[in-house]
């Protein structure tokens, strides 16, 4: 297993050399970045950083949309020595403030879009969609040393009482969190996700952007979160697996119900998931032949994660022939803590604890949770991690 997330990279990029790793498509065809290319336009936004003056430990701010230039943005930081700071796409400006006061961050890589100003707090930075013109033709980066114990990245969370606090994570911690999940999930390398989640966000980037590329999978982006789209994209892309959170889940079934009853097939539904009850899950997949089509025909999981999931919606799915893996997690965990097997996918529990994470619970009821996955605290907040930790 690699040391470092840039080991990861590059050993995935000799490994999977000319697979699709990145799939956009901005407007009539698909963007493709294989690996290869992956780990060659990654250093070349390294050396765009170092021409910069952005030097090991200096800490970085990615904001903006998932799309590829997210992707070679975390990876360029990452090769570059540079902290991540991933900014979610929705933070308030008095979020921002704040993590630009305390992370002092010396560059921001963001999309040019108006909401991605970061001109306000005096930060300065580079547009995603400048990035191809910018590294045109740079060298190889410098290398730059890094070790397990180097921070990767501080996720600002806003925790309970709304005050933001960075959550320091290493590239062990992700790394190990990254080995527990491939012991779950073990073919990532023949899947092909839809990246719907902020990717500033653990659960996304852990399940979906680590996940794919340290195992050859692939992840395509989309241009807009417009149900047509959404399905327009599954079905071309025939995508296999998608992170969500509960309500879309909820979302998606109840879009599928209410075209149901459009067309006056509800006791047929019904009949129909009853019978499912009695199948095995090849059996209830062509049984429910028509709705996989609708999501591409060759969806086979959901994680559903960020909240509980209603044990009667993820019988639903389970009934239609798609497999809903729920887990529990932090972003102090980076962030898998538990979750179910694919092969015995359950509803009324979290599941139990991934391999290398330890689980108990206190005289007083609180979790608490151990394992190389697990932050070392809080930036610039030794009270903060005193009291976690």
């Amino acid at each position: 297993m690699p040391r470092t997330l840039s080991d990861m990279l590059k050993e995935s990029s000799e490994r999977y050399s000319s697979r699709p790793a990145l799939l956009f498509k901005p407007g009539f065809r698909y963007l493709v970045t294989s690996y290869r290319e992956l780990w060659e336009a990654s250093g070349r936004v390294a050396t765009l950083l170092q021409q910069r003056a952005v030097n090991k430990g200096d800490r970085v701010i990615i904001w903006g949309p998932n799309c590829p230039q997210w992707v070679l943005a975390f990876f360029g930081c990452v090769r570059a020595g540079a902290i991540v700071v991933p900014i979610d796409i929705r933070s308030t400006p008095d979020f921002l403030r704040h993590v630009v006061n305390q992370a002092k961050p010396v560059l921001a890589l963001t999309s040019s879009m108006p909401a991605f100003d970061t001109g306000p707090v005096g930060l300065p930075a580079l547009h995603f969609e400048e990035l191809d013109e910018l590294m045109y033709q740079l060298p190889e980066p410098t290398d730059v040393h890094m070790a397990p114990d180097d921070l990767a990245e501080i996720m600002y969370t806003s925790g309970t009482t709304g005050d933001p606090k960075g959550v320091m994570l290493t590239h062990g911690n992700l790394l190990a969190n990254l080995r527990s999940i491939q012991e779950i999930i073990p073919d990532a390398g023949r899947h092909r996700l839809l990246s719907l989640l902020p990717l500033s966000h653990m659960f996304e980037q852990m399940g979906s952007m680590l996940m794919a590329i340290n195992g050859g999978g692939n992840i395509t982006f989309t241009i807009s979160r417009q149900p047509a789209i959404l399905f327009k994209t599954m079905q071309e892309r025939k995508i296999t697996m998608m992170l969500l959170v509960p309500q879309a889940l909820e979302l998606f079934m109840n879009g599928i119900e209410a075209e149901v009853e459009r067309q006056g097939k509800t006791k047929t539904w019904n009949r129909l998931l009853s019978l499912a009850r009695r199948l095995p899950h090849p059996l209830r997949r062509r049984l429910f032949k028509k709705v996989h089509a609708r999501f591409g025909g060759k969806l086979e999981y959901i994680v559903s994660g960020g909240a509980a999931l209603d044990a009667e919606l993820g019988e639903k799915w389970k009934l239609v022939g798609v497999k809903v893996l729920q887990g529990y997690g932090a972003t102090e965990a980076s962030p898998g803590i538990s979750s179910h097997t694919l092969e015995d996918p359950r509803f009324d529990s979290v599941g139990r604890p991934l391999p290398g994470v330890e689980v108990r619970i206190s005289d007083d009821g609180e979790i608490q949770i151990r394992g190389d996955n697990i932050t070392s605290g809080y930036w610039q907040a030794p009270e903060r991690t005193a009291e976690a930790f």
